[in-house]
């Protein structure tokens, strides 16, 4: 199994992680559209709830890079994996089941990072443990 990450592409010393990287993202942005009362949420307090995890799982990916702590960045995947299944399923229960992509495109999100979990934990070659 390669490495989950790209050994040739560093960032101050340390591999990048192409998925773990674009989850960053997604959980900032989760984050301060959520503090923000700006996202599909709006001022809900559900969206507060989801944002915090937002935060909380931005900080172990971030905490986990600087560090170089494998443990903290599977935290911030699994954060990140409830977080998108939460945020799925009250988008269909606060919005209305329809053919709205919303809820499938988290769905998908938590695919990727569920499935980037398991291939973090199954990874040897990263674990610095």
């Amino acid at each position: 199994m390669p490495p989950l990450n790209l050994p040739k592409y560093m960032i101050f010393g340390r591999p990048i992680k192409p998925v773990t990287f674009g989850m960053t993202f997604l959980m900032a942005v989760n984050a301060i559209t959520g503090i923000a009362n700006i996202g599909v949420f709006q001022s809900s307090p559900l969206g507060d709830v989801l944002s915090v995890f937002g935060g909380v799982a931005f900080t172990a990916f971030v905490a986990g890079w600087c560090y170089k702590n494998q443990s903290l960045i599977e935290l911030g995947l699994a954060i990140a994996t409830g977080m998108w299944v939460a945020r799925c399923f009250f988008l269909i229960l606060y919005h209305g089941y329809s053919i709205d992509e919303s809820a499938f495109l988290n769905f998908g999100v938590a695919l990727v990072s569920g499935g980037s979990y398991l291939l973090e934990r199954a990874d040897s070659l990263g674990s610095d443990k």
